[in-house]
């Protein structure tokens, strides 16, 4: 391997689909059950389950959430970062002799809608990922202009990664 080696795969990567269930809508409290899956291309197969529970302020919704998920690893029992090249690969591996993966989430966030079809959300997310904890800030701008389709795009990043204080055995 070398240096300018680099993975170069064009297609669909990772697809998804969910659905949710809205249990509780009244005028001061909200609260849903979701079920997604998602498939990363030779990557896993993941199955996350999750619960939210808010209060309604006016146009905004401050509220709790916990998350499941659970991934089936479908390329080998190892899974990191991994780079093929001719014929040959490099990998920087998390954690090997496995097969699957279990990770638990639970925070805060708040979902405001800004107007009949857009949205904006926030989570500050903890969570415990099989080798490592995290704490996240994920954010989203949402756009619905059905009652029944929505299209969510988000992005997140890590304020404290436990992966700092891991060494190599």
């Amino acid at each position: 391997e070398s240096p300018d080696d680099k993975e170069d795969d064009n297609g669909l990567n990772l697809f998804g689909f969910g659905a949710q269930w809205r249990f509780v809508d009244n005028s001061d409290w909200i609260a849903t059950a979701s079920a997604y899956f998602q498939h990363q291309k030779d990557t896993a197969n993941t199955f996350i389950g999750e619960i939210k529970a808010g209060y309604k302020i006016d146009r905004t919704t401050v509220y709790g959430l916990l998350r499941a998920g659970y991934s089936v690893l479908t390329k080998g029992d190892i899974y990191g970062a991994y780079v093929e090249g001719d014929g040959d690969y490099m990998m920087l591996s998390y954690k090997t002799d496995v097969n699957d993966i279990f990770h638990l989430e639970g925070g805060v966030g708040a979902f405001a809608v800004l107007n009949k079809y857009f949205t904006l959300n926030g989570e500050l997310i903890y969570g415990h990922y099989d080798w490592h904890n995290q704490l996240n800030f994920k954010g989203a701008i949402g756009w619905q202009p059905r009652d029944m389709f929505a299209l969510n795009l988000y992005g997140m990043v890590s304020l404290y990664d436990s992966a700092e204080d891991k060494t190599i055995a």
